[in-house]
């Protein structure tokens, strides 16, 4: 992870080293059989390291959504969607919204 955080620095939070070390782990409540790490800075402030093949806030796995996703290009009503592909309309809508909020690090 040095290396990374060498040539990256900018995507890091403040305060990160790479004297950070490993603070815990957990399964996810929303997505069975995914492990959430969590990373302590050596200023006390702890973040979760998530997969990126994970959407923002757990919603979905991202190979999983990405063609309901895509249709959404060629403006397809949510409650189409939701009948190919599961879930409800607005599960789909907030997951397009979440789009524009991703970090990095949480």
């Amino acid at each position: 992870m040095s290396s990374y955080f060498e040539k990256h620095t900018e995507v890091f939070p403040e305060g990160f080293t790479t004297n950070s070390h490993f603070h815990d782990q957990r399964e996810s409540k929303k997505i069975k059989g995914l492990i959430i790490r969590r990373i302590k800075l050596n200023n006390g402030r702890v973040y979760e390291v998530v997969p990126s093949t994970i959407m923002p806030y757990l919603s979905g796995n991202t190979q999983e959504v990405s063609k309901g996703l895509l249709l959404r290009h060629w403006a397809v009503p949510y409650e189409v969607i939701a009948q190919l592909f599961g879930k409800d309309a607005m599960y789909w809508e907030r997951l397009e919204e979440s789009l524009g909020r991703m970090s990095i690090v949480r």
